[in-house]
């Protein structure tokens, strides 16, 4: 098991000696204009930062404005690019897992769900391809997902290349199916879990222990092994806070494989709970 923290590319750049320092495996965040402006000049100084720092790394793709099923073949095709742009950076980083939004909205493609079904897989297949043959894993998270259904229905053919990444605070805000139907679903296409936390009204992206989530509970249901856990905070001033929370929680279900990989839960705990 590993464990990365969130961070858009930018940040990264700015404060890369940082994130070394502290030990932290990102997992870097591309949006649109990042993918257009970084070189690969840029990414081979990041790749071999991280790779002698003894780092690993993970990325998750664009998903602002971008919608794979959609109607419209000019949006899809500004689509596929971006998706396809991440990839060509995937392949100079090689990340653990590459994380996208599968773009589904069920408020707004319900009454057309076969369309955008029919849409979507087009598209998506084209990309879990090309990343197959880049030899880059690709996984799927749940966002504003009601049900496992319309992921099921994306994987599908997909002969286990192509994983699922599991955010327990997304499901908390947007599913009417339960936490444990989301897991026992899902369960054989699991490569990741996104650490955050909400009090149930909004997506505030808190540390674990703030807000009505239990991750002791959530962690103790999840298949110890082969498993990225990315903390997902958007308040910096919580992230070591956040490592060391989940630290403390690893370490009360006795999961014991983290020490080996995650440097970063080895950051001082009296920040814990401070």
């Amino acid at each position: 098991m590993r464990v990365h923290f969130a961070i858009p590319y930018v940040i990264l750049k700015e404060r890369l000696g940082e994130v070394m320092s502290l030990g932290l495996c990102p997992e870097i965040y591309f949006d649109a204009q990042a993918l257009k402006d970084v070189t690969p000049e840029e990414l081979n100084r990041l790749k071999k930062a991280l790779e002698e720092a003894d780092l690993t790394c993970s990325i998750h793709g664009p998903y602002t404005d971008l919608s794979p099923g959609a109607m419209d073949p000019e949006v899809r095709r500004v689509t596929l690019g971006r998706f396809l742009d991440t990839l060509r950076v995937s392949e100079i980083l090689e990340p653990l897992n590459i994380v996208f939004h599968p773009g589904y909205i069920p408020m707004v493609h319900r009454e057309y769900l076969d369309l955008w079904m029919e849409r979507a897989k087009e598209l998506w297949l084209q990309v879990f391809e090309k990343a197959h043959q880049m030899g880059l894993r690709v996984s799927l998270e749940n966002v504003f997902d009601d049900t496992p259904e319309v992921l099921h229905e994306l994987l599908s053919g997909t002969q286990g290349r192509v994983g699922f990444c599991f955010d327990p605070a997304h499901q908390l805000l947007y599913s009417s199916a339960s936490l444990e139907e989301w897991i026992s679903s899902m369960r054989d296409s699991l490569t990741e879990v996104h650490i955050h936390n909400n009090h149930g009204f909004t997506d505030e992206h808190l540390p674990p222990d703030e807000g009505i989530l239990d991750f002791r509970s959530i962690l103790e249901k999840l298949p110890e092994g082969d498993l990225l856990l990315t903390l997902e905070i958007h308040q910096e001033d919580k992230v070591l806070k956040g490592f060391c929370v989940l630290q403390g929680l690893l370490e009360e279900i006795g999961w014991k494989d983290w020490k080996r990989t995650a440097r970063a839960l080895s950051v001082d705990r009296r920040t814990r709970g401070g």
